[in-house]
């Protein structure tokens, strides 16, 4: 049992690898992938921000003001994960860009996250290790013992109760979900 997570994913996703990424979840519904491609394209190019009363423009990776940056990512993480999922792991779990894998050796297990790693270079995963017996994943400690899981809650201890503010350029759906989230995700496992 371990736990992997993309190091700065957004930041290094280049456009191209997420849109090939796109190309192929979208190729499999709706509008014509030229299309798609293409709106997508115009979108990304769009990637200028404020910092600190200054406009820049960010020349590498998915801009993570863009709305469009968490569905990308996600896409391209389904596409990176393609070939662990073809290992069949026993459990295989994923949100954004941590994943939490069981598998029923330690040489399944780093053979995961070596398939991981050959990714796009900018792309690395790092691993952690449970910890007597305790994995951290999200806000979550699983204990696997005998086969059998265990959970309960869990929190960083980083964590200092600091939370997006009423003010912020945030959407609204954003912060009404910081609201919501500790509530709703309590039932992940």
């Amino acid at each position: 049992m371990e736990s992997f997570e993309v190091t700065s994913l957004h930041t290094n996703v280049s456009n191209e690898c997420a849109l090939e990424a796109h190309h192929t979840s979208v190729n499999m519904h709706g509008l014509t992938v030229s299309q798609v491609m293409e709106l997508l394209k115009e979108c990304l190019q769009c990637n200028i921000f404020r910092w600190a009363g200054e406009y820049y423009k960010q020349i590498s990776g998915l801009a993570m003001s863009q709305r469009l940056a968490p569905v990308l990512a996600v896409a391209f993480m389904s596409k990176v994960e393609g070939p662990v999922l073809e290992r069949m792991p026993s459990i295989y779990c994923r949100y954004i860009d941590d994943c939490f894998v069981i598998c029923p050796t330690q040489l399944g297990m780093d053979t995961c996250l070596d398939l991981l790693n050959r990714q796009p270079k900018h792309i690395k995963f790092t691993r952690e290790r449970p910890t007597e017996n305790w994995l951290a994943f999200l806000n979550v400690q699983v204990h696997l013992s005998d086969g059998i899981c265990r959970t309960r809650w869990y929190r960083k201890p980083t964590n200092r109760n600091i939370i997006v503010h009423c003010t912020s350029a945030h959407p609204t759906s954003m912060k009404k979900a910081v609201v919501q989230n500790p509530y709703c995700s309590r039932g992940l496992f």
